[in-house]
Formats: structure tokens, sequence, C-alpha cells
């Protein structure tokens, strides 16, 4: 078998002969290592609980090629990690909305009528965007 290896600085920022990429693989990495992290605490602690919620803030935001994405679902799955994702509609790409089962739409009420300014209204969308 051959391995490929390269130094975090190269995988971050592109180093020698290694191209930058498109930032996915950092956003691969970087999760991978708040995953194995949170496994290792979970463990440690004797945690009985299978699942662990994870809550990022636009986590895929240069990322949307299968070869990024699929290691990411694919080890939260493996790992028990439920993935709770944060980002404006209009940013999120298909290709990401769709791995999701449950899909919100989030927006902030602009009413001032009955005391809604500010309060938080939400729609539930099952495989796919809210689209219009």
């Amino acid at each position: 078998m051959n391995y490929h290896y390269a130094t975090w600085e190269a995988v971050n920022s592109g180093e020698g002969d290694a191209p930058e990429g498109s930032g996915g693989q950092t956003l691969s990495i970087n999760t991978f290592v708040i995953m194995m992290l949170m496994n290792y605490k979970k463990k440690t602690l004797g945690n009985e609980n299978p699942w662990t919620v994870l809550m990022l803030d636009n986590p895929f935001g240069k990322a949307s090629g299968a070869h990024v994405l699929d290691p990411i679902f694919t080890i939260a799955n493996k790992l028990n990690f439920q993935i709770i994702a944060f980002a404006a509609p209009e940013i999120i790409k298909t290709e990401i909305s769709e791995r999701f089962p449950v899909f919100w739409a989030l927006n902030i009420n602009n009413e001032e009528e009955k005391g809604k300014l500010g309060s938080v209204v939400g729609k539930v969308v099952h495989g796919g965007r809210v689209r219009g």
C-alpha cells in the first residue's frame, strides 16, 4: 500500500507541491479532530448516552464536494454524532441541505405588532430546501 502524509500547514494553507484546495480539506480535518476529541471525552467520562450533538456555525462554507462531505457524515454517523448546522439559507448549497433528514428554515420576525419583533419563526422542511 502507498500512503501519503502531509503536514498540518500543507493541509490548512498549501505548502510546497501540495495545493491549497478549496478549503474543504481543512473543514474535514477540523471536523474530524472535534469529533475525535468529543468522542474521547465522552468515553473517558463513562457517558452512557451514545449520541452527541455537535452544533456548528456555517461549517460547510467552502465545502460541497462528495469527497469532502461523505467522510464527514460517515464518521459522524459511526461515532453517533448529530450535526446541527446554523447558516443563512441563501449560503447553504443543495448538496449539503439534502444530507440532513430535517431542514429548518428560521427567520427573525420583523413584525412589531403583538410584541413579536425579534422572535424566531421557523418552518420545518423535510428532505430539501425552502423554495420561494
